[in-house]
């Protein structure tokens, strides 16, 4: 678990086509396309995930806001102090 200074990333890889039926999912509606709604709703299921995360955590840690990247191949490093 998270434990003080600890530093940590959440990470929620889709495929355009499972972002695009999760943001339907999520709203009810058949979305089509719709680059920033799906954007917008994909970054409130990480801040969902994290607020329910932090609710039945012991420890109480700061998140910053989700940051969203688009397109494939991407690698992600965590920059230690």
């Amino acid at each position: 678990g998270l434990i003080g200074t600890e530093r940590a990333c959440l990470i929620l890889a889709l495929s355009e086509k499972a972002a695009l039926q999760t943001a339907s999912l999520i709203t009810g509606k058949q979305l089509v396309g719709n680059e920033k709604i799906i954007t917008d709703i994909i970054g409130e299921l990480l801040n969902i995930t994290v607020g329910v995360a932090q609710k039945y955590s012991e420890e109480k840690f700061d998140f910053s806001l989700p940051i969203s990247i688009k397109g494939n191949s991407h690698q992600i490093s965590v920059i230690q102090d």
